[in-house]
């Protein structure tokens, strides 16, 4: 079997995470890969990308750079921005269409998997030459980033209909309207290997946040409910781990902790690839996120036996319903009532707290069992282009 995945990014956010978490099982197996990567979105964060360039290569993957169109722009963007977008979008569909359409001839693969639902190139050229074509469900569009979906909501749902789709949540699929249930499925994003996910810790007085610093994370709110909890527990930091999505954004949140007299006790670490380690000693992990897509933060945390204050949205509230591990919130005051309640515990009473949600996010979220969901969606596309053949 031979499969081409296409990314929109080289940054190790959490779709290209996932992505990677799946090829390494993938690659276990002794399929072939294929990864065509943005290499356009690659600049700004040349230190990151590099790195999964080399790793996916480690793999013995294939990768390609190629000038793939993202249909979707900012709403507060601007008309006259917009219409900029859609004519950049035009131009560079034209090219990568052509490049891309050259490259899957060359390759020949079974199956063309698109990592994100933003990217139409990987469809349209899977249809042409009548290759089964996966599109992964991993965002809102306009809940969680804010964007126009191009040229419509409408009309990406009329494409959708062609393809196999994979939703990261059961309310990603209802937004979407994917309701034939032999192409449409629901697989929640891997997260961690189960026996990575095995070893207990004693908790320290911090609570951790650990994804990209940007305004949709909502971290200026979980920073001001730390400012509210802070004024009766001053032995407590906050953590954040994570990279800076626009430029001056973390000397805006660092002004912020300034003017709440707070600067000292929150710690902006960055990124790094030993979030675990954080996770493991933490008190809670914070989930801010106005509407996460899934929340793969979320459900690491809750396999490593930690507990999670998150929004009462999207992926986070989907996740929590189903674990019970962790505490939901509406509002900034809500969030400090849910750090307050965490605080309270000790390391033993959030390892019983945690005993029953850890279990079910291990079975739910690790590597091992997504990989086998996707290697049955894998199996059921060939099946069915073979019924066809014949």
């Amino acid at each position: 079997m031979k499969i081409l995945y296409i990314i929109h990014t080289l940054s190790m956010d959490g779709s290209t995470i996932s992505f990677f978490n799946l090829v390494s099982e993938v690659r276990k197996s002794n399929i072939e890969v294929v990864v065509v990567y943005n290499y356009t979105k690659s600049l700004p964060n040349l230190g990151v990308d590099s790195y999964l360039i080399k790793v996916l290569k480690q793999l013995g993957c294939k990768t390609v750079g190629l000038w793939l169109p993202s249909y979707s722009s900012r709403r507060n963007s601007g008309i006259i921005n917009l219409l900029i977008n859609v004519s950049k979008i035009l131009v560079r569909k034209i090219l990568s269409y052509r490049k891309l359409k050259r490259l899957i001839k060359v390759e020949k693969p079974d199956i063309v998997h698109t990592n994100i639902d933003k990217i139409y190139d990987g469809y349209l050229v899977s249809r042409s030459l009548n290759i089964p074509h996966i599109w992964h469900m991993r965002e809102y569009q306009t809940l969680d980033f804010n964007n126009y979906i191009l040229p419509s909501k409408k009309y990406f749902e009329k494409l959708l209909k062609d393809s196999y789709t994979v939703s990261i949540t059961n309310d990603i699929k209802k937004f979407y309207h994917l309701d034939d249930d032999q192409k449409d499925f629901v697989i929640y994003n891997p997260s961690l290997n189960i026996e990575k996910a095995l070893t207990v810790y004693d908790k320290n007085k911090y609570f951790l946040v650990s994804n990209r610093l940007s305004f949709e994370k909502g971290i200026e709110d979980i920073i001001k409910a730390f400012s509210v909890f802070y004024n009766k527990h001053t032995d407590y930091v906050l953590k954040l781990l994570g990279f800076e999505s626009a430029k001056g954004y973390v000397s805006k949140l660092q002004q912020l902790c300034k003017e709440l007299k707070i600067l000292d006790s929150v710690e902006f670490l960055g990124y790094t690839e030993d979030v675990c380690s954080y996770m493991s000693h933490a008190n809670a992990l914070v989930v801010g996120s106005f509407y996460e897509g899934f929340g793969r933060m979320t459900a690491e945390a809750n396999m490593l036996g930690l507990p999670v204050i998150g929004r009462n949205t999207g992926g986070t509230k989907e996740i929590l319903e189903l674990t019970g591990g962790g505490r939901t919130f509406n509002t900034i005051e809500e969030m400090a009532e849910c750090m307050e309640y965490f605080a309270a515990m000790t390391t033993e009473d959030i390892r019983n707290f945690m005993e029953k949600p850890r279990k079910i996010a291990v079975e739910s979220f690790s590597n091992e069992q997504h990989f086998e969901k996707m290697m049955k969606l894998y199996q059921l596309c060939i099946e069915n282009r073979n019924k066809k053949i014949e």
